[in-house]
């Protein structure tokens, strides 16, 4: 897996911090973004992937932000210590991995894809396809996997960690075998 950090310093990170090692808490319900406040105040690194959403109640529309993936929020490891987080008392569990490079490669390279596209559908993590690399257009450099459906192809990018992926549209004649 291509270090998404080495491939096109131009693409969008503005969302993403600069961290060495990436830990994941997960949170109790829909308490994501009281735990990014939370870590703030301790001035602790972290990252909730926020996409957009519509919503229709009767004649109304409204437009939220929810997080990507409901129930999880990326922090600098390093930065404070387990007890720490859990004290906040909107933490389930932390999650730590054996593959930290791993892991910072797919939270940069899945801030990238959520920096450049507003619409994501969950997908089942053990989706199968062929692993990609996008070397044209506007996702250029982001990597993932390639899925063909009936009159569709989509790309879809996992988060090993979580065993949660997404899937967008993307044109194939963009994407080189990885």
């Amino acid at each position: 897996m291509p270090d998404p950090s080495s491939l096109n310093p131009q693409l969008p990170t503005d969302s993403l911090p600069s961290v060495d090692e990436w830990a994941v808490a997960w949170t109790k319900a829909r308490a994501e973004k009281a735990l990014v406040d939370y870590l703030d105040g301790f001035r602790v690194r972290s990252y909730l992937p926020l996409v957009r959403k519509r919503r229709a109640y009767g004649r109304h529309i409204r437009e939220s932000e929810l997080p990507l993936f409901p129930g999880y929020v990326f922090f600098d490891r390093d930065a404070i210590g387990r007890r720490q987080v859990i004290e906040s008392k909107k933490v389930a569990k932390v999650l730590y991995t054996d593959d930290p490079a791993g892991l910072k490669s797919e939270v940069l390279n899945l801030s990238r894809a959520v920096a450049r596209q507003p619409l994501f559908h969950n997908v089942p993590f053990d989706i199968e396809g062929t692993p990609v690399r996008v070397f044209k257009g506007p996702f250029k450099d982001l990597y993932g996997v390639l899925v063909k459906r009936r009159n569709r192809t989509t790309l879809v990018i996992k988060v090993t960690l979580l065993c949660r992926a997404v899937e967008m549209e993307i044109d194939e004649a963009y994407v080189e075998r990885a």
